[in-house]
């Protein structure tokens, strides 16, 4: 990443790595906070998006365990003014926020392609909300 220098990354990090038992959300959130402090050590100021872990029927019986880091995620995120946090779940749940099996391919782990359309829809507007607080002004 520090190689591309950056004004912007945009990071989806965790979904394979929370059903490892060895993975809690405290360590989680240490790795994110590690990943985010060697990028500020070379660029400090590089804003970060990050998007929230998804659901998925393949795992979905550790739905909680990606809750609560998706919340540590967002409390992180909301602690610091170059980080921001855009929660995609909502568009892989149900009115009663039960996982949307027929949003995955067969594997019940990756999305169809139309869910990134949903993804796109939810994080763009950030991107571009965040992408033109870093153009100088125009005169």
């Amino acid at each position: 990443v520090v190689a591309r220098r950056p004004k912007l990354v945009v990071v989806y990090i965790g979904d394979n790595d929370m059903p490892a038992s060895t993975v809690t959300v405290e360590n989680y959130i240490k790795y994110v906070t590690l990943f985010i402090e060697r990028v500020r050590a070379s660029l400090p100021e590089t804003r970060f998006i990050f998007v929230s872990n998804k659901p998925s029927p393949s795992r979905w019986n550790l739905w909680d365990k990606y809750l609560a880091a998706n919340a540590a995620l967002k409390a992180l995120c909301e602690a610091d003014p170059k980080l921001r946090y855009v929660d995609i779940t909502h568009t892989l749940l149900d009115e009663n926020g039960q996982v949307i099996a027929d949003r995955f391919l067969p594997d019940m782990l990756h999305v169809k392609p139309e869910v990134y359309v949903d993804w796109t829809a939810a994080v763009r507007p950030v991107v571009e909300e965040v992408w033109n607080s870093l153009q100088p002004p125009t005169q």
